[in-house]
């Protein structure tokens, strides 16, 4: 494997599932009986979004900011870019729970939207991650899960494993 190989293969296969997520949430339900079947694919499609948006901020955002040449700018770009995909999202959430601000809100645009702006997104996503490869070193714990012990749920009594989130482990508060 190359440098930054894995990183990007990561990246790629992250907005593929992003981008087939939007495609179910797209999808016409077939029963007239249950017209809101379509919404876990929605609720599903706007979470695995919104956990990526979270994982990228914490861990490549950081690193391209410190390894990258103007990586303030570069940083800066797909944040501005992620965070109208972000508004979005909210936007979207609040049409799906009827929440006051968003009930005269169309479902046809919403989507429109939050399809267009998930391509700007992961055009933005590959810049940032090409940037790394090409200054950074991208190996360094972004793309590989590091194995840990499960993490002690002292509510519950049990044992919780740490969250992956699209391959980058993130310790349970």
């Amino acid at each position: 494997m190359a440098h930054g190989d894995a990183l990007v293969l990561m990246t790629e296969a992250t907005q593929r599932s992003l981008e087939e997520r939007l495609g179910e949430a797209l999808a016409p339900h077939r029963d007239p009986h249950r017209p809101r079947d379509n919404y876990a694919a929605i609720d599903t499609f706007m979470a695995a979004t919104c956990r990526h948006l979270a994982a990228v901020d914490d861990v490549l955002v950081a690193r391209v900011r410190h390894d990258v040449p103007d990586g303030d700018g570069v940083s800066h770009a797909y944040l501005e870019v992620a965070r109208r995909l972000e508004h979005t999202l909210a936007l979207l959430k609040g049409k799906l729970y009827g929440e006051a601000h968003a009930i005269h809100l169309q479902w046809r645009d919403l989507f429109e939207t939050a399809h267009t702006q998930l391509e700007e997104h992961n055009r933005s996503e590959r810049a940032m991650v090409g940037a790394l490869v090409r200054h950074g070193d991208p190996e360094a714990g972004l793309a590989v899960v590091i194995a840990r012990e499960p993490v002690e749920d002292e509510e519950a009594g049990r044992h919780r494993p740490p969250v992956a989130i699209d391959g980058i482990e993130v310790p349970r508060p």
